[in-house]
């Protein structure tokens, strides 16, 4: 950033282009835009318990600054060993990968925030927007200037053409990217975390994520983002059915149906994914669960306390008092009249 500054003070008077400022205040915001889409985006994927927006403010920073300095350093270092070539399809998309998965690792492995799978995913994707921001307002300081990024390589005829092009590919390409395959190496320190894993399952995420920024380097972009989105999709989806707050979301949804009779008339909502249903079907078209019929009583009073209980638990919850089986009270996972 440092060097690319100083050469765009010299190139801004020769072009005639914006000063110095007014040129790195235009590539600020024209990186900014699409990363706090992005950013709003991977953050609501927590459907259940939202992360401390202190907590990805500093996720963000950490990956903006110093993961992204560090970054710089190693890489003009592995562009003077392994050159250009080399460096941008191998060498640079590991060493990304792996500081931005350290820059995770270091702050939110311990939080106790950090508490379902699907938070390792939102704290690498946060830490990947913020790479990508500061990698962004580079390139398109570097653009709209004519300043060569690689040796003598200059990305574009300099302008605002030139500008609006990379911000362009970069907001909604490479910002993607950059939050696909760390939130993707996130999942795997959940599982690490969360699940107490060997340390290989750690090796094992940063490695499919490189693969994945190895693909979008070569020039397959439009793989690599399809790659990458897919396999984010599939992770996420396993991350947030095992979250220990999904359960308190379905309890809270028998809850409801539970203690708010559904009339004729009225839709029926799944226990389980919250699907709306017209009366009178039997199960859930989206996850497949056994739909509550209205009228039927899924909960009786304890006899001891008046405490409504389950039909199907034989003590009670509240005060130990046995529960009686009563005829005509059925339990709604009994699915056995459904049977063929």
């Amino acid at each position: 950033m440092i060097l690319l500054a100083q050469a765009a003070a010299q190139a801004a008077p020769q072009a005639g282009h914006l000063s110095e400022s007014d040129a790195m205040l235009l590539a600020t915001i024209g990186s900014a835009i699409p990363i706090a889409l992005w950013l709003a985006f991977f953050y609501t994927r927590d459907r259940y318990q939202r992360e401390p927006k202190r907590l990805i403010a500093f996720l963000f920073f950490l990956g903006a600054v110093p993961v992204a300095f560090v970054a710089g350093i190693v890489n003009l270092t592995l562009f003077e060993v392994g050159g250009v070539l080399l460096t941008s399809i191998l060498l640079a998309p590991v060493a990304e990968e792996i500081l931005k998965y350290l820059g995770v690792r270091f702050r939110a492995r311990r939080r106790p925030a950090f508490n379902e799978p699907i938070d390792g995913m939102i704290y690498g994707s946060t830490v990947g927007l913020g790479f990508a921001f500061t990698e962004n307002v580079d390139y398109l300081l570097a653009g709209y200037l004519g300043v060569p990024m690689f040796e003598d390589m200059v990305l574009c005829e300099p302008g605002f053409e030139c500008f609006l092009e990379l911000a362009f590919v970069r907001g909604t390409g490479t910002a993607l990217i950059h939050a696909l395959t760390t939130g993707i190496a996130g999942f795997y320190l959940a599982k690490r975390v969360l699940a107490d894993r060997p340390r290989t399952v750690e090796v094992r995420g940063v490695g499919l994520a490189a693969l994945l920024h190895m693909t979008w380097n070569v020039g397959l972009h439009v793989p690599a983002v399809a790659a990458a989105a897919a396999i984010y999709a599939v992770l996420s989806r396993r991350a947030l059915a095992a979250s220990p707050h999904r359960l308190k979301a379905l309890d809270d949804a028998h809850h409801w149906i539970e203690h708010f009779a559904v009339g004729d008339g009225l839709l029926q909502p799944c226990r389980g994914c919250r699907h709306l249903h017209h009366p009178g079907q039997r199960f859930c078209s989206v996850c497949g669960l056994q739909l509550l019929e209205p009228g039927v009583r899924h909960s009786r009073p304890c006899p001891a306390c008046a405490q409504p209980q389950p039909v199907s638990a034989s003590f009670c919850a509240a005060c130990g008092a046995v529960l009686e089986a009563q005829a005509g009270v059925r339990d709604p996972s009994d699915t056995t009249e459904f049977k063929t």
